[in-house]
Order: structure tokens, then C-alpha cells, then sequence
């Protein structure tokens, strides 16, 4: 991977991460010391981009989102999110199996 790719990826990160927090840009971004112009940035910069994945224009995308686990005591909180374009969030307080996400994904399209 590149450096431009590897930049991209670390940004996509962030910003999904982010998303994903609620947290104000200011507030995630003071806590791990990034650069709120950055991220304002690369939101813009990602969003206007075309996601990675499309299988078909009127399908749904989901994205994946990793959640950065703050504290032991936030363990609890679910460990899969999975955020629509539309802006719906589903929240699993655990992994479902392998097929349940294969089919979701088989049922998008």
C-alpha cells in the first residue's frame, strides 16, 4: 500500500470512527490529538469520493464501522455497527454469525 493509500485509509478510519462515536468533531478530535480542519477535510474529501463498494445503484450501502472501545467500562457497548447511507444505525451487542452477515449482504442486492 502507498503512502497516499495508507493516508486514506487512516482518515477513512477516523472519519467513521467519529461518525460512529457521537461525539462533536471537536470533542473527538482533541481526544486523540488530530486536527480539526484534518478531519473536516477528509469528511469532505470522502464523501464526495465513491465508496468502495456498489453493487447496484438503488441498493442500500452499508458500512462496517470499527468501534475504539474508550475505557474497560464501555466494553459492554455493542461490538458491530453497522450505518446506512441514510444515515440509520443498527447496533449489535454481539458478532452475528458469518451467514447472517452474508445473507444481509446477499438480501441488499
Amino acid at each position: 500500500m502507498n503512502d497516499k493509500a495508507r493516508r486514506e485509509a487512516h482518515w477513512r478510519e477516523h472519519v467513521s470512527a467519529w461518525r460512529a462515536s457521537g461525539l462533536s468533531r471537536q470533542a473527538y478530535c482533541t481526544a486523540r490529538g488530530l486536527s480539526m480542519p484534518s478531519l473536516g477535510y477528509w469528511q469532505q474529501r470522502l464523501k464526495s469520493a465513491r465508496p468502495p463498494f456498489r453493487a447496484g445503484r438503488n441498493e442500500p450501502h452499508l458500512t462496517l464501522v470499527r468501534r475504539l472501545i474508550e475505557s474497560p467500562a464501555e466494553a459492554p457497548t455493542p461490538s458491530l455497527s453497522i450505518a446506512t447511507r441514510n444515515g440509520r444505525r443498527f447496533d449489535f451487542p454481539e458478532l452475528p454469525p458469518a451467514n447472517w452477515l452474508s445473507a444481509l449482504q446477499s438480501g441488499a442486492r
